[in-house]
């Protein structure tokens, strides 16, 4: 390995951390506000705002104290609960007492994510150094976007999803490009475990990462690990979705029947009837699971509910009903993926003197272009979507032999998995489908910067043969 190389990947390293640190841990640091969610991890650890009061939406709570009193089990384990937990513990360690500064939390997924973007920078070792530093630069652009690393300060699920997601992803391209070695496999189990257990919905796409892993080491030494981590991958998909508390899967239910599709309907009554519910559930059209008069705080109503409905009767419902399904994606993709960063969500402290809701503009180049692309031209986006999964699937199957067929194939994999994680978001529920299209944002990110990658890499090496066998990675 030359000086040079060695030297691009330090600076792009310390220029990464330097920016985390700055965004992150430095005041006047920033994070992301509060929907009602953080409890789902803080309250395992007893922990509340330092003020008195979460301050959900308008401001970025970074203290907390811990009091049993707010103690709450959701029902279920996310893994941003083991990030928490690792980081709680830490600080302890460290003498915060009863005080939690969530910056522990962030300098932790900030470690981690700069382990992510170790592993693919170290995969382009043998590219030339302009190339290289292009690749960095897009990859600063797109990855320390604040609309991803906001999330590093705070206890949202979604920050495991982002964590695991690029860990795995970072893991398989160095893979592709030749590296097969005990750590990366272990690095890719984790990421996948990771992304797998965050949020059920995460879970559905999962198995593609456990699938790939057997695959690549199908026939290396290091297949029984590969095996092994394949299993343990799946195994945590299976129990992110079997549970799943009958509570939370109502909530997502309730908001997509009751405030959108019943809601929309011109025939309200005959639209319960096909979800199978009679005209005693017309009174809740129109409503989400988070107005105070909702029923889905009383569980024994959301055990009679969940009875009768469930995910696979409304899948089964837009299966019936295609024209419906494509009108609501269509209406995800013009009024939802555009906010590619929450915009009832404060980045800032109260102590930051900021308006109510504020939202930082450092870091955001890349979110607000994307913002900017798909509010005015929704549908080329789409468009580019669908052709350039055509495009990539193709050329990753004609040069399948290569590293760039098989990076163009990786990336039309992400594209599938993006497609199925845009269609649980806008059709699996109503309420904050902007937020819950983050990985959808992420993952073509990824995909596209793959597919650059690709091409560049059959650009530089066209009539040389030698990568088709060999990795460039060693």
């Amino acid at each position: 390995m030359s000086k040079l190389a060695s030297r691009l990947e330090w600076i792009v390293l310390v220029a990464a951390a330097g920016v985390l640190t700055w965004l992150l841990l430095i005041p006047p640091f920033i994070g992301i506000a509060d929907n009602g969610d953080f409890a789902k991890v803080a309250g395992r650890y007893r922990l509340w705002g330092r003020s008195g009061a979460p301050n959900e939406f308008l401001y970025f709570q970074p203290d907390y104290d811990r009091d049993p009193a707010h103690y709450w089990n959701p029902g279920y384990y996310p893994s941003e609960a083991g990030l928490a937990g690792i980081a709680i513990n830490v600080a302890k360690l460290a003498g915060s007492g009863r005080h939690f500064d969530i910056r522990w939390l962030g300098a932790f997924h900030s470690l981690l994510f700069l382990l992510a973007l170790a592993i693919a920078v170290r995969a382009t070792r043998p590219w030339p150094a302009g190339w290289r530093l292009a690749f960095a630069a897009l990859l600063f652009l797109c990855f320390l976007d604040v609309s991803y690393t906001a999330y590093f300060n705070s206890f949202y699920s979604d920050t495991a999803a982002i964590l695991g997601f690029v860990l795995f992803i970072s893991a398989a391209a160095s893979m592709l490009a030749g590296s097969r070695s005990l750590w990366l496999v272990a690095v890719f189990t984790g990421g996948a475990m990771l992304f797998a257990g965050s949020k059920s919905q995460h879970a559905l796409v999962a198995p593609v990462a456990a699938v790939f892993l057997f695959w690549w080491f199908r026939r290396h030494r290091l297949r029984f690990a590969a095996l092994l981590g394949s299993v343990l991958i799946l195994l945590v998909s299976l129990v992110a979705v079997a549970t799943t508390p009958s509570w939370y899967r109502s909530q997502a239910l309730f908001n997509a029947i009751f405030f959108r599709i019943a809601k929309n309907s011109p025939d309200p009554a005959g639209t319960l009837r096909q979800l199978k519910l009679d005209d005693s559930y017309l009174p809740f059209v129109g409503m989400h699971a988070f107005m105070p008069q909702s029923p889905t705080v009383h569980p024994a109503w959301v055990a009679r509910f969940s009875e009768r409905v469930s995910h696979g009767g409304l899948a089964a419902f837009y299966l019936r009903n295609p024209r419906l399904a494509l009108h609501d994606l269509n209406l995800a993709l013009l009024s939802e993926a555009p906010a590619m960063r929450p915009v009832n969500l404060s980045n800032f402290r109260k102590v930051d003197n900021r308006p109510a809701g504020a939202r930082t503009s450092r870091m955001s180049l890349w979110s607000s272009l994307r913002s900017r692309c798909l509010n005015r031209w929704p549908h080329w986006f789409a468009a580019l979507f669908f052709v350039s999964w055509a495009g990539l699937a193709a050329g990753g199957w004609r040069w399948r032999g290569s590293l760039s067929g098989r990076l163009a194939l990786l990336a039309a994999s992400i594209l599938v998995m993006a497609a199925v994680e845009f269609a649980v978001a806008a059709l699996a529920d109503a309420c904050e489908t902007y937020r819950h299209l983050l990985m959808f944002h992420l993952m073509t990110d990824s995909a596209w910067l793959l597919g650059l990658a690709a091409a560049g890499i059959a650009f530089y090496l066209r009539g040389d043969r030698s990568h088709r066998n060999g990795g460039i990675c060693a």
